[in-house]
């Protein structure tokens, strides 16, 4: 129960011998608080159930969040909290556990929301729920399958999945009932890449074309909206969210700029960008961080934020051990993640700086990272034998994090 002046002034009528600190106003024990360090702190919540609740309180640690390089994300810990485990971000303390085994050699490819994370094994997309230890538990019925041949990527939006697949073939379900919403043959190649807006499904292929697809097509309208010839492999897309704009990231070769920005409604092509990347420093993966901020990353080993109202990149990081850069996720504030080609090794870097926060070795092998996804207390990585989590929350020390 808060305390007021009035309840002090009672509780002195008894007697100033049995008075502690406690029987002061809350505000008085907040001004206190507020002057004592960390380990102070600690000690402080040490003492009594009433104390540590005062001193647990986002008021006391607000200052000190603003000191660590917390990751955003909808966790709804408390700050006291979630600056203990940027901590264990910062000091590289965590624990590594292998959640899913593959039995042969994959490129796979995930997706993770706060309840579920999606993995591709060959011709199926597995669900998992996600266990408040983030462990993950295997719900088999609810697996998503039918395509013929292996899935190169997929996503989730809005309750639907829709994947690409080696055959050329693009697939949707409803995500939460299984139900194959539609199979279609659009490309001669690989579906490398697909996403979604709306009604309509995105999809870039090894044929160098970038597909605009109906989901519910009409007896007025061709199943097939749009064909944007990008005239070299495309690896890698993303639309924007207000579905005005799909970025296309092609191989880089025959004279192609690595990305593309086209206007969905009209398919004309807005603008080019990174006209003066190496030849064959192809796009990977991209992800729009807002409709007009575009991150890219790829095999010139650099990972690029474009500002796409004045076509220009506004920052650049490189990774230090020249590797190409196979995937990347975001929270979409200062963090991102990227994953490389070098033995599992991932990558934290903060727009606010020039160089990268931190890197992590996974999954001790030389496996590349295909695919991962983060929040303030995991990160997923998906490499080629194995699906691994990397535990911030645990205070045990992993000495293979740089």
């Amino acid at each position: 129960m808060k305390k007021t002046a009035e309840a002090v002034t009672n509780a002195m009528v008894v007697g100033w011998s049995n008075l502690t600190v406690t029987d002061l106003p809350d505000d008085v024990i907040f001004l206190i608080l507020s002057y004592l360090d960390v380990p102070s702190l600690g000690r402080i919540c040490q003492t009594c159930t009433y104390l540590r609740a005062l001193a647990s309180s986002d008021s006391i640690w607000l200052r000190y969040s603003k000191r660590h390089n917390i990751i955003k994300d909808r966790c709804c810990d408390s700050l006291k909290n979630k600056c203990r485990v940027a901590q264990n971000w910062a000091q590289g303390k965590f624990q590594e556990v292998t959640l899913i085994k593959n039995p042969v050699r994959l490129l796979p490819w995930l997706q993770h929301d706060d309840s579920r994370l999606f993995f591709s094994s060959k011709n199926c997309i597995k669900q998992y729920q996600v266990l408040k230890n983030g462990h993950l538990r295997e719900n088999s019925q609810r697996h998503l399958r039918g395509p013929k041949e292996d899935v190169c990527r997929f996503v989730n939006k809005n309750n639907l999945t829709v994947c690409g697949c080696r055959d050329g073939t693009v697939m949707g379900w409803e995500t939460s009932s299984g139900c194959q919403l539609f199979n279609y043959k659009l490309h001669s190649s690989d579906a490398q890449c697909v996403d979604i807006i709306e009604t309509l499904v995105v999809s870039g292929s090894r044929d160098a074309t970038v597909k605009v697809t109906s989901m519910q097509p009409d007896g007025n309208y061709s199943r097939l909206r749009k064909t944007l010839n990008v005239g070299a492999r495309v690896w890698s897309l993303a639309v924007s969210s207000h579905g005005s704009l799909v970025a296309s990231g092609s191989s880089g070769c025959g004279g192609v700029p690595p990305v593309t920005i086209w206007d969905l409604h009209s398919g004309e092509v807005v603008s080019q960008l990174g006209s003066d990347h190496k030849r064959g420093a192809g796009v990977l993966d991209m992800k729009f961080e807002s409709p007009y901020t575009l991150l890219t990353c790829g095999h010139d080993t650099c990972l690029r934020l474009w500002d796409l109202r004045t076509h220009t990149c506004v920052s650049t990081w490189v990774e230090p051990f020249d590797s190409a850069l196979y995937c990347l996720a975001t929270d979409n504030d200062n963090a991102i993640m990227t994953g490389t080609a070098r033995h599992g090794m991932t990558r934290r870097w903060d727009k606010r700086c020039t160089n990268s926060l931190q890197m992590f070795y996974t999954g001790l092998c030389s496996s590349p990272v295909y695919s991962l996804a983060f929040n303030s207390r995991w990160m997923y990585v998906a490499l080629d034998l194995c699906t691994n989590m990397v535990d911030f929350t645990s205070p045990a020390t992993n000495n293979r994090n740089r």
